[in-house]
């Protein structure tokens, strides 16, 4: 999956992945942490808005996109006073609280965080892909307070993606010598971009 793909579905405003309230799952997990002067990253963050309540708990918010229509509709959507400055191959974004570095996640070189919160980022990525991401995530593991990981599991012969299935298999051979603890986990009958399936909705909780 090239980055041309991801440009092309900002463009096209295929979006149906992007939410328009706070993930409740996220506000349940998240609510009694103490978020305050802690950082959170949120990788392949598109512009969601997560992000600005993750920031109204005190914290501060680093995401990465790959895709500048995506940056810049968070900050002008949600009237968001930025500065823009190029860092190389990368674009930062920044505000008081929430910093986006706009370019290829695996060339940013990322600063230490408290807490991941992954909602929709490993599920984007295709197998092959996901093996280049989930090894620079395990970069941080050592450095972190929990790791808060998103994803669906489904039968992927009915349904290509994205987003793509994780089995809980996958989950537990990456973060092999991490706490892994599986905190939710729902099946329902959902509807895939028009494809009727059996989906698990599931939140491991990494330490």
């Amino acid at each position: 999956m090239e980055a041309s793909f991801w440009h092309e579905v900002w463009e096209k405003r295929q979006l149906g992945f992007n939410q328009s309230e706070y993930n409740p799952k996220m506000v349940e997990l998240l609510k009694d942490k103490k978020l305050e002067g802690k950082t959170v990253f949120v990788p392949l963050c598109g512009k969601s808005i997560d992000m600005i309540w993750l920031a109204s708990q005190g914290s501060k918010v680093y995401g990465c996109e790959l895709s500048k229509v995506a940056v810049e509709e968070f900050f002008n959507e949600n009237n968001i006073k930025f500065h823009v400055e190029t860092l190389g191959n990368l674009i930062r974004y920044s505000s008081k609280s929430i910093t986006i570095d706009c370019g290829d996640f695996f060339e940013v070189s990322f600063p230490k965080f408290d807490y991941i919160y992954d909602r929709a980022s490993m599920v984007a990525l295709p197998a092959e892909l996901r093996i280049k991401y989930q090894q620079k995530m395990k970069e941080h593991l050592e450095h972190i307070e929990e790791y808060f990981l998103f994803t669906f599991s489904y039968d992927q012969t009915l349904f290509e993606g994205p987003p793509f299935s994780i089995e809980e298999q996958e989950v537990v051979n990456i973060f092999n010598k991490s706490d892994v603890t599986k905190v939710f986990s729902e099946t329902k009958r959902s509807d895939f971009k028009g494809v009727d399936l059996n989906v698990t909705r599931s939140v491991y909780l990494i330490k």
